[in-house]
């Protein structure tokens, strides 16, 4: 094999680790922002929860309170 073929191939597998590392560095991104989607939908859904857990608290005491006759 002569040199400029080694040079060729080397310069092919340098650009094709690069490809790989820019898909790699996308992937990460895009499963990042997936986890952050996911953790904030959880957040959500336990804000939504508490609020509605204290709505029906503060039902059922304003109903017990207003039933004393009991």
């Amino acid at each position: 094999m002569d040199t400029k073929l080694i040079l060729s191939q080397l310069k092919e597998s340098d650009d094709k680790l690069e490809t790989i590392k820019k898909y790699g560095n996308e992937t990460l991104y895009f499963l990042n922002s997936a986890e952050n989607q996911v953790q904030k939908t959880k957040r959500e859904a336990i804000d939504r929860y508490s609020i509605d857990a204290r709505e029906s608290d503060d039902y059922t005491n304003n109903f017990i309170k207003n039933s004393e006759f009991i």
